[in-house]
């Protein structure tokens, strides 16, 4: 697997998304991922912007204001998704976690109940 299919696979992103995010068309996207196309240094860079700041671009695009300065992302992923996302990140950036509760009470989630997080794994949810 190289080094873009990576990168958009740990971001929980689909080929289209991930095109929308770095400016590209999806059948580019796909012949990166395939190897048929080179990775230009624009790409590279790309790459490596969103890799820092996709989740604080994804969390100004679902309104979080602790990120209002941060460009919105072109895609806006579910609350769901982007918690079960962040949650699954043992490298996530401290400001990104410091979020999460916010991202839980205002999503989709909150409006089932507790046992929503809690059957996922949640663990920032869990108690006892």
């Amino acid at each position: 697997m190289d080094k873009v299919s990576r990168w958009r696979k740990r971001n929980g992103l689909t080929q289209v998304g991930a095109a929308s995010l770095l400016g590209v068309y999806q059948p580019y996207l796909s012949l990166l991922e395939k190897g048929t196309q080179p990775l230009t240094t624009e790409l590279r860079n790309g790459i490596e912007a969103t890799s820092g700041g996709l989740f604080r671009a994804q969390l100004s695009a679902l309104g979080y204001l602790g990120f209002a300065h941060v460009a919105k992302s072109r895609t806006r992923p579910s609350s769901e998704t982007l918690l079960m996302t962040v949650l699954r990140r043992p490298d996530a950036d401290a400001r990104v976690v410091e979020a999460l509760p916010w991202l839980a009470a205002t999503s989709e989630a909150s409006s089932t109940s507790a046992g929503w997080c809690v059957n996922r794994g949640c663990r920032i949810c869990r108690t006892g």
